[in-house]
């Protein structure tokens, strides 16, 4: 029946939001006033704080509260729905009461708002009327899983006066980590890349715990491609959790059609396996072609996943951090080809790229768009920068010059591509002038040669004239 004059003692709008989840907790038995059901002015404040002192966490009771206090969650996204219960009436107010989070019935009238917590950490629901509210958290910061789903009266019983009702009410769920998303250019080092040639990264995601008889309904790991690498033919090479094998078709689709992104998503029969490995670790290995890398930026590593459950059906996302990306660094490579001993600029030379070995290179010559020789004093790259030596091998030397002999070495990582001008590293190649070369042959022409010309001539005619006299 409709409440007319005071609610039944016992059965004030009681019920609370913890800090720590969600719950209804009772009421004061004072009696209170009548709830108006066509105000508007009642609100929801949501403080989406990292807090890690759960003792400082079980203050909550609806209130604002100072002393709650954790590094605010910037970017966390919430809903909130109304449930189709008149807590205005006895019998609406019960049935509320027993409401749980699986069995919330939903007020189709009512849109469903979404709102994004700010610099402070907060996401406010203004203009709402009195009834019950289920709040769930669609979307969690990098690191971190979404709150469990809520209930939430609206209003409460004011906590320190009982014969009040609060209006506004200020809740702060807790965000357990997550840990984070994780990308890394596992490309094996030393191996030349550049343009045409395929790069090699890890996607680490931990997948979240469950409650009991919760299950994943989605599940996907979405790989973010940086400028410099091409959608094309992305080649899978592994997706594992723990000691479970994921197949292709059979526990996951892969779908690249949009521009920057290679999405991994998993059938029902891949969910299953994953809820299996909960508080795991999946692992995703993918290999991605190489474009034209701006050098300046070089190849930036971001992924991030995407999962619901049967229990928290609104998707949540986790990330790589985005203020902290991995950036797997490229650069290029100039050849200065000098006269030895001067500062003449020499063409015409040809050079190779190669890994270096104890003793000359290893492995083929790098090759750019199909090409593997390079002249000097042209760009070459962009490579990506790499810990073991490099060796640059003359296989043509300039008009008038003598080819090198031996590799020439050079330094091609991080420090030393970020510390050059426009990321481009320089060297060196001398060559000496072919002239300062065939100097050291003996001299030809010269009076010396003529002379045992002629005493050979002499002797050959002295015997043939020997040799007549007998005959």
């Amino acid at each position: 029946m409709k409440v007319t004059s005071i609610i039944k003692k016992g059965m004030a709008l009681a019920a609370a939001f913890g800090l720590v989840g969600a719950g209804v907790i009772a009421a004061s038995a004072t009696a209170a006033p009548v709830i108006n059901p066509d105000a508007t002015d009642n609100s929801i404040t949501v403080h989406a704080l990292q807090i890690d002192d759960e003792a400082n966490a079980k203050q909550a009771n609806g209130k604002e509260n100072s002393a709650v206090t954790g590094t605010p969650q910037v970017g966390a996204v919430f809903k909130l729905m109304r449930g189709n219960y008149d807590i205005t009436t006895t019998d609406g107010y019960e049935a509320a009461r027993s409401a749980t989070a699986d069995n919330f019935s939903d007020d189709s009238k009512f849109t469903k708002i979404e709102k994004t917590t700010v610099k402070d950490g907060k996401a406010e629901f203004t203009g709402l009327k009195a009834g019950l509210y289920k709040l769930t958290q669609i979307s969690a910061p990098a690191g971190f899983s979404p709150m469990k789903q809520a209930l939430v009266f609206v209003p409460m019983t004011d906590p320190d006066n009982p014969a009040a009702f609060l209006k506004n009410i200020h809740v702060y769920p807790k965000n357990a980590s997550a840990g984070a998303v994780t990308k890394t250019d596992v490309t094996t080092q030393g191996k030349p890349i550049a343009k045409g040639s395929y790069m090699d990264f890890e996607i680490k995601v931990p997948i979240r715990n469950l409650e009991k008889n919760e299950n994943f309904t989605k599940f996907e790991v979405t790989d973010k491609i940086s400028s410099g690498l091409v959608n094309e033919d992305p080649k899978i090479i592994s997706v594992t959790a723990d000691d479970q094998k994921f197949a292709k078709d059979t526990d996951f689709s892969v779908q690249n059609n949009v521009a920057n992104k290679v999405t991994i998503s998993f059938t029902s029969e891949g969910q299953k396996k994953l809820t299996a490995k909960a508080g795991k670790q999946l692992v995703v290995k993918l290999s991605l072609k190489v474009g034209d890398v701006d050098v300046a930026k070089g190849v930036v590593n971001e992924a991030s996943a995407t999962w619901a459950t049967d229990k928290r059906p609104d998707d949540t996302t986790i990330v790589t951090p985005p203020d902290k990306p991995t950036t797997t660094v490229f650069g290029k490579l100039k050849i200065k080809n000098i006269e030895k001993g001067s500062t003449k600029e020499l063409t015409g030379a040809e050079f190779k790229i190669f890994q270096c070995a104890d003793k000359g290179t290893t492995g083929d010559a790098i090759s750019i768009d199909g090409k593997d020789t390079f002249a000097a004093a042209t760009l070459i790259g962009p490579m990506r920068a790499t810990t073991t030596q490099m060796c640059v091998v003359e296989t043509k030397a300039p008009a008038g010059y003598e080819k090198l002999t031996s590799p020439v070495k050079f330094t091609f990582d991080d420090a030393t591509i970020k510390g050059a001008t426009d990321n481009t590293v320089e060297i060196t190649i001398e060559n000496y002038n072919s002239s300062d070369i065939r100097a050291k042959l003996p001299l030809t022409g010269g009076a010396g040669i003529l002379l045992f010309i002629l005493i050979g001539g002499g002797l050959l005619g002295t015997s043939y004239y020997y040799a007549r006299k007998k005959a």
